[in-house]
């Protein structure tokens, strides 16, 4: 199958699943740009590009369960009060409703971080509190920790949130940091992430980074403009 053809058949599979068919236009383009978005980095990372959009694809997850959570936040209903809110400008009771929804991801992303953050304590060279932020658009990053592993490993957590109504009602993901060297180097980064809508929290995993380098690049390509990191590291030998 050709490669955008495999990428509108992920797209439809998804939206099958959405009931509202007045989104399934602004779904679709989401999807493609975070699929475009993934094949690029891979793509920097040498794969070429029926493997990057593969392995893309694959990375968005199950298509069922996609749509059917995407169904639970597009009603009718709700399609309809968007609609009425971008033509009347009306937006007291939904900035009302908004201000609910963040005091309570507010109140989540205050909790400890979960099992799924784990880190395997014996192998820590050291750890440092990071409280650097910056904002693109509507989405605002902020630094937490860095953690760094004897196996030449870096954790690095942060946080990324919202203050448009539109992305908290949506619960678009946010642009993901990449992890480079000084040199522009791109690394191999996995990540978890957890809560969503307003307030989300990430740990990028880097493997095998040079510790002798002098710091470590986290960047996200927005549509406002790059989000850049520098973080210094302390040179383990």
């Amino acid at each position: 199958m050709p490669l955008d053809n495999q990428m509108e058949e992920f797209c439809k599979r998804v939206c099958s699943f959405v009931r509202y068919k007045r989104a399934h236009k602004e779904i679709s383009g989401e999807l493609e740009n975070h699929i475009e978005d993934h094949m690029e980095y891979l793509m920097e990372l040498g794969m070429s590009k029926e493997e990057a959009q593969i392995q893309a694809i694959e990375a968005m997850g199950n298509p069922e369960e996609i749509g059917r959570e995407l169904d639970k936040q597009h009603r009718p209903l709700l399609g309809w009060i968007l609609n009425i809110t971008n033509i009347f400008k009306v937006v007291g009771i939904i900035y009302c409703l908004g201000a609910l929804f963040l005091l309570g991801w507010i109140i989540i992303i205050s909790l400890p971080v979960g099992s799924g953050f784990a880190i395997d304590k014996e192998h820590v060279l050291y750890t440092e509190n990071l409280n650097e932020k910056q904002k693109a658009g509507a989405v605002t990053y902020k630094l937490k920790k860095m953690i760094v592993m004897d196996n030449n490993t870096i954790f690095i957590r942060y946080n990324s949130y919202s203050d448009n109504i539109d992305t908290m009602f949506r619960g678009w993901s946010h642009p993901t940091l990449r992890p480079y060297d000084e040199e522009g180097k791109p690394y191999n980064g996995g990540g978890r992430g957890s809560g969503g809508m307003i307030i989300s929290r990430h740990q990028q995993e880097v493997e095998n980074f040079d510790l002798s380098k002098e710091s470590i690049i986290l960047k996200a390509e927005t549509y406002y403009g790059d989000v850049v990191f520098k973080i210094p590291l302390k040179g383990v030998e």
